[in-house]
């Protein structure tokens, strides 16, 4: 389940990231309060906090909450640290002005790159590894205040906009508004005195509704994300140790957050499993396709990259499955009735099993979804890649080609 609420989280974190529309203009009180609000933001010379993000998952009787304490300091024109004090999801950013440093706990990999020249650049993911920059931007809701466009970001796919009234939050008096999307009701809470917003609620009711429709044999959700900021200081110096990154211990620097040259798995054995098959009574073992090159697939149906990616993989395995390759999917944290009915929508025909608690999903190491691993003839992972990638069915025929032509790479 732990691994399920990660991979969910970061689903809808990335499905947040990649809306760039707009909706309609929108008037009225709640929506001068937020242009108030992002104004303040955006004249701010400096800004520290401490953040909290909270999220609650309920699927059927299972259960879980995870929590995420993160301290930002934000110093324009171009420092930023939003650094992952505890908890297991989230992205460390720090740029002194000079080079940005972005760290994945999960991966315990970080990268080292030119900084942009602004935070509004930064936040805009003009870096090399883009998706990841706007993950962080999306895990922590009030980073795109600090940008240009920090209003508009905040109304993206807002359909009604709803000033709730006055509320007292930890002493305080605050505005609180109603922000709903078609997935989404999103709750604001902002300081009356100063406009500073204090805390952010996301309820994914909608988009649970709407799957629901399509599959109501799936059992009952709850996903909530709670993001509250504390300790808020605004318009002091900031100490320049602030901006200063430390690699943890562990931790290595790499190129690429999300090259699969650079995943610790490749070179080494697959970690064996067997899954519930999606026929009751059946099961997926990876011992069972020993001596074919395995495409391992980690996928949801919530996930908006997985069905993106999924019809690719089908028309691959269609064409290689005659060359001795075949594809596995592992669907993460749902249940069989769930996973079965999204397979049979789409005509999608390829083994696949179960992983609800998450366990052989944790075993390969994934921080997100979808995630793909080659594993070679002999069981060795060859290739290992998190997220949906352009271009991606040439680079898996590719590899596949290399794979099927060169043989195994041996494992150390």
């Amino acid at each position: 389940m732990r691994a399920f609420v990660q991979l969910a989280v970061a689903a809808v974190l990335l499905l947040a990231c990649l809306s760039q529309g707009y909706g309609a203009e929108q008037s009225g009180e709640a929506e001068e309060i937020l242009r108030k609000t992002a104004k303040v933001y955006e004249s701010l010379k400096s800004y520290c906090d401490e953040t909290t993000l909270v999220v609650n998952v309920a699927e059927g009787e299972r259960e879980q909450r995870t929590e995420s304490r993160y301290s930002l300091a934000v110093e324009r024109p171009d420092k930023l640290a939003l650094v992952l004090e505890s908890g297991d999801n989230g992205i460390t950013l720090v740029s002194d002005g000079k080079k940005l440093y972005t760290y994945v706990p999960m991966l315990k990999q970080y990268t080292v790159e030119k900084a942009p020249g602004s935070i509004d650049e930064l936040l805009k993911g003009r870096t090399k590894e883009p998706h990841v920059v706007m993950m962080a931007a999306g895990t922590v809701k009030i980073l795109p205040l600090f940008g240009r466009e920090g209003y508009k970001t905040v109304m993206s796919d807002v359909e009604e906009a709803e000033f709730a009234g006055e509320e007292t939050f930890q002493g305080t008096k605050m505005r609180h508004l109603i922000l709903r999307q078609k997935e989404a009701d999103i709750d604001l809470w902002v300081e009356a005195e100063n406009s500073l917003l204090r805390k952010i609620r996301i309820d994914m009711a909608r988009a649970i509704a709407q799957q629901r429709e399509l599959m109501p044999e799936s059992a009952p959700m709850k996903f909530v994300i709670e993001e509250t900021h504390r300790q808020i200081r605004v318009g002091n110096p900031i100490p320049p140790d602030t901006f200063v990154f430390t690699p943890p211990a562990g931790a290595q620097q790499t190129s690429s957050l999300t090259g699969r040259q650079e995943s610790p798995f490749v070179g080494k054995k697959a970690p064996e499993f067997t899954l519930e098959g999606l026929e009751k009574g059946t099961s997926v073992r990876l011992a069972d396709y020993r001596g074919k090159v395995v495409m391992l697939d980690f996928w949801a149906s919530w996930c908006a990259p997985c069905r993106l990616e999924m019809p690719i993989l089908q028309r691959v395995y269609d064409k290689y499955k005659a060359k001795g390759a075949v594809l596995i999917g592992v669907n993460v944290g749902e249940d069989r009735a769930t996973a079965r009915a999204f397979l049979e929508k789409d005509n999608y025909k390829f083994p696949a099993g179960l992983d609800p608690l998450g366990e052989v999903d944790k075993a390969y190491g994934a921080p997100g979804l979808p995630h793909l691993v080659i594993i070679d003839r002999q069981g060795v992972i060859q290739a290992d890649h998190i997220g949906f990638m352009r271009g991606l069915e040439k680079e898996l025929e590719r590899t596949l080609d290399r794979i099927l032509a060169a043989g195994s790479k041996a494992a150390d």
